[in-house]
């Protein structure tokens, strides 16, 4: 990833508290590992260049989604970032994030427990689905 200043990244903060999502999504590897969960971090925006912006400057992969996509709605697109850069992007971020810091210091704290070996304990296990509950608590839409 390139080098950025501090301006960079305080923008960057900006659009990510205001079109970003920092969430922990399911995994079923109930075949061989049973459940987990990944990291992610994602900007939706229906105007393309400024997700290909992000793209330029910090890697990861854009998603187009054209499901509302027609008279009334323009197509989306989701930046989504590869899960290796997740938590550096929000440890740059961190300091100028309002919204959404709850949100990445609670995705940091999880991919620390993250580890090379598939065996987990069951005190991480219950550590990791209480970080799932409070990320869903922050995520979570409409008036609470």
């Amino acid at each position: 990833m390139k080098k950025h200043t501090k301006t960079f990244w305080a923008y960057l903060a900006g659009i990510i508290d205001g079109e970003g999502t920092i969430s922990l999504c399911n995994l079923d590897y109930s075949q061989s590992y049973g459940t987990g969960y990944i990291g992610t971090l994602q900007v939706a925006s229906t105007n393309k260049q400024l997700t290909e912006w992000i793209k330029k400057n910090c890697g990861g992969r854009i998603k187009i989604d054209t499901r509302k996509a027609g008279l009334n709605h323009k197509p989306g697109h989701h930046w989504i970032a590869l899960a290796c850069d997740t938590c550096y992007i929000l440890e740059q971020v961190m300091p100028y994030l309002i919204i959404k810091k709850k949100h990445a210091k609670i995705l940091i704290a999880y991919r620390k427990t993250v580890q090379n070996n598939r065996q987990v304990t069951v005190s991480t296990r219950k550590k990791r689905d209480s970080m799932v509950t409070q990320l869903k608590k922050l995520n979570k839409k409409g008036i609470f």
